[in-house]
C-alpha cells in the first residue's frame, strides 16, 4: 500500500490523495509517467508532488531505518498502518510492564518482543540490559498504545533512543472503528487469551509483586506468559487493520493480506497463580 500513498507528500491531504486516485494515478509510477502538468493537483504543488514521489521510490528500495522512519515522520498517525505490509519482514512487536506505582517511581518489570526471530522476554535484575541489542535490526516497530506508554518508558529508564519508525496500532484501530484496549478489541475480532482471561495490567503489577516477596518462579512465568500475551497478537491485528482500512480505497481486492493467527503462547501461566490474583482483584 505504500506504493501507492501519496499523503506523505507536502500540501497533500485525504481529499488530494482520492483525487489522485480517482484520476488514475494509483501508485508512485503513474505519477512519474507524466509530465507534471497533468496531474490533478494546484500547480504550487506538483513539483513538491514529483519530488516526494522520486524520494519515496529511492528509500522504499534502500529500505534502511533511516528511511523507514523517513516515511513514518511524513504520515500522519492514523495513516502510519500503510508502512506494515512494506517492512512487515522487519517488524518488532513490542510490550512492557511496570511496577504501576506512577511517574518517578515506576519501572520497567518485563519486556516481551516478538519478531521475525520468535518471541524473547527480558526481566528487571535480570536481563533487561540484554533489550537493548534486542531491536538492532528492526525497521519497524509495532506497539498498542506504545508511543504514549512503552516508547517512552524504554527510552527512559533504559536510556535507549528509539529511532526507527513507530506504528502504534491505537490510531489506526480506532479509525478502522475499533476503540478501547488492546483485550477489548482482541474479543471483538475473536480472539482467545484462554487461561489469562480476566488478567489485566493491575494483575501485572501483582504478579510482579507476588514474584518480589516469595521469590517462586511461578508469578515471574505467568507475568511473562501475560506480557507475551500482549505481543502475540499484534502481527494479527496489524494484518486486519491493513485489510479494513484497505477497504476504503479503491484497491480494495489488490491489497488485501491474509491475516495470521496468533501463535501459541509458549510461556505457561499458572493457573493456582491466575486464580489467587484474580481473588486479590476481587474477581
Amino acid at each position: 500500500m505504500l506504493h501507492r500513498t501519496f499523503c506523505h507528500a507536502p500540501g497533500v491531504g485525504p481529499s488530494l490523495e482520492a483525487r489522485l486516485w480517482a484520476a488514475g494515478f494509483h501508485d508512485w509510477d503513474a505519477v512519474l509517467a507524466v509530465s507534471p502538468a497533468d496531474l490533478p493537483v494546484p500547480p504550487a504543488r506538483r513539483g513538491l508532488l514529483r519530488q516526494t514521489v522520486e524520494e519515496s521510490r529511492e528509500r522504499l528500495a534502500a529500505g534502511t531505518m533511516e528511511d523507514v522512519a523517513w516515511f513514518a515522520a511524513r504520515l500522519p498517525a492514523r495513516e502510519a498502518w500503510r508502512l506494515w505490509s512494506s517492512f512487515r519482514d522487519q517488524a518488532a512487536y513490542v510490550d512492557i510492564e511496570t511496577t504501576g506505582l506512577g511517574i518517578g517511581e515506576d519501572h520497567i518489570t518485563t519486556i516481551a518482543c516478538q519478531d521475525a526471530t520468535g518471541l524473547r522476554t527480558f526481566v528487571h535484575g535480570q536481563t533487561l540490559d540484554d533489550f537493548r541489542s534486542a531491536l538492532d535490526h528492526c525497521r519497524l516497530l509495532v506497539t498498542f498504545n506504545g508511543k504514549c506508554f512503552d516508547a517512552p518508558c524504554i527510552e527512559r529508564q533504559l536510556d535507549m533512543p528509539l529511532p526507527m519508525a513507530h506504528l502504534d496500532l491505537r490510531y489506526p484501530l480506532k479509525k478502522a472503528g475499533l476503540r478501547g484496549g488492546l483485550k477489548v478489541i482482541e474479543k471483538t475480532l475473536g480472539l482467545d487469551r484462554g487461561e489469562l482471561d480476566g488478567v489485566d495490567g493491575f494483575a501485572a503489577v501483582l504478579l510482579w509483586q507476588g514474584y518480589r516477596a516469595t521469590g517462586d518462579a511461578r508469578w515471574l512465568e505467568t507475568l511473562l506468559s501475560y506480557n507475551a500475551a500482549d505481543v502475540l497478537s499484534l502481527e494479527r491485528l496489524s494484518a486486519r487493520t491493513h485489510n479494513l482500512l484497505v477497504e476504503g480505497t479503491p484497491f480494495d481486492l489488490l491489497e488485501q493480506l491474509p491475516e495470521p493467527m496468533p501463535p501459541a503462547n509458549p510461556i505457561p501461566a499458572h493457573q493456582d497463580i491466575v486464580r489467587e490474583v484474580l481473588r486479590r482483584m476481587g474477581k
